[in-house]
This record gives C-alpha cells, sequence and structure tokens, in this order.
C-alpha cells in the first residue's frame, strides 16, 4: 500500500518532496545518533483476543517476537536489528530462536561449514 497516495492533492506535498524530507530527517537523526522507527498497527478481533485469553499489550508482543522472527528467517536482518524489533536483548531473542529451533548458524553449503570449522 503505498502511504503517499493522494499527499500531493490534500497537502500540496509531492512524493518527491516527501522523500526528500524523509532522507533529511533520516540525516538529521543519523547525525544525533537517534533511532527511526516505523509503527505498524494490525487489527486483531476481540474474540481472538479473548480466546486466546490476550490482553492487547501481550498480543502487540507476540506479534512483534513473530515479525521479528520472520525478519531473521527470510529478510536475513541482522539479530541485533530482529532482537529491537522484538522488545529483546540480543541474548534474549537468541535464546526465542532457540525456542522456535531456529539456528542461528546459518551456512549455505557443507563447504562453507567446513571453512568456518577449519578457521575455528
Amino acid at each position: 500500500m503505498d502511504v503517499t497516495n493522494g499527499l500531493d492533492s490534500t497537502y500540496g506535498i509531492s512524493d518527491d518532496e516527501l522523500t526528500n524530507d524523509v532522507n533529511i530527517n533520516i540525516l538529521r537523526a543519523h547525525a544525533r545518533k537517534e533511532k527511526i522507527m516505523c509503527s505498524i498497527a494490525i487489527e486483531i478481533p476481540n474474540e481472538v483476543l479473548y480466546d486466546t485469553k490476550q490482553s492487547r499489550e501481550s498480543a502487540a508482543d507476540t506479534a512483534r517476537k513473530v515479525l521479528a522472527m520472520y525478519y531473521y528467517v527470510k529478510e536475513d536482518v541482522s539479530i541485533g536489528y530482529c532482537a529491537e524489533i522484538a522488545g529483546m536483548s540480543e541474548s534474549e531473542f537468541i535464546e526465542l530462536l532457540g525456542k522456535n529451533e531456529i539456528d542461528i548458524f546459518r551456512f549455505n553449503n557443507e563447504a562453507e561449514l567446513d571453512r568456518d570449522i577449519a578457521n575455528a
């Protein structure tokens, strides 16, 4: 979904101006050593929360952890960033991966594994 759709006609902001403003804000935040985070909202029927006996907070916590594991496994995002997404320390995130039988050691083939063992 394009979140910038219609900004030009509604607010007089072109996609290029929006992109430039976002880039400028990212550069400013980077210079101040600030983290820029994206916020995502999902809708979960209240019945699901009731049936699973989850509060909104625990459902949000679960969603963050599942998304972080997805990014780690499918998108090759680092453990550090995924831990941050999950709201955990790196060691806690590694434990979460282990509990979900997700290996933190990744090798594309046996030769790569053999090289790492030889270099250990």
